[in-house]
């Protein structure tokens, strides 16, 4: 089985663009990597498709956003995140309703679809039983498939929102730049959730105890009960 070195990849095929698109991509190369890693994808021809749609609307995030914006790179590498979850999973599945059922997937999404899980209670050989005594609903089967991909993409990551208007850029090929940018600027405002400061960060290590050190979450531990 050949596998394609993705990183190199994003690189050769950052040669030909321009200047800041292609320094951008350049230092998102692992990062790029990483993600398709985690879609379980390396299709060179997924990967072009994907650095040709993002092209577009990397300019739109950079005219959108004033650059004395402190977390411009955040939000540009959550939108790159969204662009590669598309195109992933639309590329894979061929199924534009599964591809616009990601739309879904917001904070607010996350936060029913968490507490929904918490109250339900069943335990997974319980859900198992249920699941096998009757047919999923089309609706269940598009739930379930945001929730894995929720997972699968988001697993260590904000969610800041989704764009309807990238969707379709996919599909139809045609980007509405007044829709596209709404939809930047509305990920930027739900960004705003998520700024820093030491309670969301001690709640972060908290909530990632798998990949939080010991030291570090020894500490983490000691300091929130400081502050409690």
């Amino acid at each position: 089985t050949l596998k394609a070195d993705i990183q190199s990849m994003v690189k050769t095929f950052a040669s030909t663009r321009q200047v800041a698109y292609k320094e951008y991509l350049i230092q998102s190369a692992s990062y790029i990597e990483s993600v398709y890693a985690k879609g379980n994808c390396n299709n060179l021809r997924t990967l072009k498709f994907n650095l040709d749609i993002f092209e577009h609307i990397f300019d739109l995030v950079r005219t959108t956003l004033p650059y004395q914006k402190s977390n411009i790179s955040d939000i540009t590498n959550y939108i790159l995140l969204l662009s590669m979850m598309y195109c992933i999973e639309y590329r894979r599945e061929n199924n534009e309703k599964k591809l616009w059922s990601l739309q879904n997937i917001t904070r607010s999404w996350g936060y029913k679809v968490d507490t929904l899980s918490s109250l339900e209670g069943l335990s997974q050989d319980n859900t198992k039983k249920l699941e096998e005594s009757k047919p999923l609903t089309e609706n269940e089967i598009l739930h379930n498939y945001t929730k894995d991909v929720r997972q699968k993409y988001f697993s260590n990551t904000y969610i800041y929102g989704s764009s309807p208007a990238m969707i379709e850029y996919l599909l139809s090929g045609y980007c509405s730049d007044d829709a596209m940018r709404k939809d930047i600027q509305t990920i930027e405002k739900e960004s705003k959730h998520y700024e820093t400061n030491e309670a969301k960060e001690l709640y972060q290590s908290l909530l990632n105890f798998w990949d939080t050190d010991d030291d570090e979450m020894q500490d983490a531990v000691k300091r929130t009960l400081d502050r409690v």
